[in-house]
């Protein structure tokens, strides 16, 4: 079987105030490229992390990934609410840090991860993709007080990561 081309795209971060630029991969499982003392690449403009992407991943086409909001993920953290719970945003900061922790482990360790199953289930229906959601109806979850403590436990977990990982280059 003939192997798919990886995947290579520049990941847009927004961490306090700041937006960064990381390196976002695809080949057997996704993951965030990292330095080699094990912390996430990372660059103040998008220029300098595309150059690096090129020389990474040399011919393949450049992709960009939507902006990954850890600020807004931050602001709900700090005063969590069942009714201003973001689905896009805060699956998309798990993701990302699930992304990093493939990379450091390299190795998919999404098949695995079952520890917050039903919040991550809950925010991808929630999110309403057109792939999967039947056109002219939405989803709209109801989150129990249980929920929204392990959603805002989750998020922490994911934010963490970015604040003591990221590796900024000039």
């Amino acid at each position: 079987m003939k192997k798919l081309d990886t995947l290579l795209a520049i990941y847009p971060i927004l961490l306090n105030g700041q937006i960064f630029y990381a390196i976002w991969f695809d080949d057997d499982y996704s993951k965030l490229r990292l330095t080699s003392s094990g912390e996430i690449l990372a660059f103040r403009s998008e220029v300098e992390a595309e150059k690096s992407a090129g020389k990474f991943r040399k011919g393949l086409p450049i992709g960009r990934k939507q902006l990954l909001d850890l600020d807004a993920c931050k602001k709900w953290v700090s005063k969590p609410s069942a009714d201003s719970v973001d689905c896009d945003a805060f699956l998309s900061a798990y993701n990302a840090a699930g992304d990093y922790r493939n990379a450091a482990a390299r190795a998919n360790l999404d098949i695995g991860d079952k520890k917050y199953l039903q919040i991550t289930d809950k925010l991808f229906w929630g999110c309403n993709l057109p792939s999967v959601t039947p056109k002219g109806k939405s989803y709209s979850p109801i989150w129990t007080k249980e929920e929204v403590k392990e959603l805002r436990t989750m998020l922490e977990e994911s934010i963490a990561i970015f604040e003591s990982k990221l590796s900024v280059r000039d």
